[in-house]
């Protein structure tokens, strides 16, 4: 199950600007970060991509991301 592939490999998903500047602000290494290429990025964004610390972003389609965020549409 997900769980158990989650703490056998250390890895989850943090979505959200909170949890994302608290992931970073505690040192975790962020290995993707996902973004719309379909909206405008804010400027606390284009910081955190400009920043490279995570190992690679991927532009991904507004359907795309719609499948996989449980954010709502929002903006923070």
């Amino acid at each position: 199950n997900s769980r158990q592939s989650r703490h056998r490999y250390q890895e989850f998903i943090v979505e959200g600007r909170i949890a994302i500047q608290e992931a970073y602000q505690n040192g975790w290494k962020i290995k993707a970060i996902f973004y719309n290429k379909d909206r405008p990025l804010s400027k606390w964004a284009k910081s955190i991509l400009a920043q490279k610390r995570h190992k690679v972003a991927y532009e991904i389609s507004n359907p795309l991301m719609d499948k996989i965020s449980d954010k709502s549409d929002i903006p923070e």
